[in-house]
């Protein structure tokens, strides 16, 4: 198995990153559709973008490596 370095504070500003644009934008816009016929919305894949990226920030935290 590969191990890959992560370094945390790289993973910590992408986090803030995506937490300004969770807030930067509108509502109208977090519910659109992330494109024609999907069901998934821009909202739920920003929240899961963060999800992922707190979780690699705690890995990384702990001394856990991807």
């Amino acid at each position: 198995m590969t191990t890959i370095n992560i370094d945390l504070e790289w993973v910590q500003i992408t986090l803030f990153d995506m937490y300004d644009i969770r807030e930067a934008l509108s509502n109208q816009v977090k519910h659109r559709p992330k494109s024609q016929g999907s069901d998934e919305t821009i909202g739920e894949i920003i929240d899961d973008t963060i999800e992922f990226l707190e979780t690699l920030e705690s890995m990384v935290e702990r001394g856990e490596q991807a």
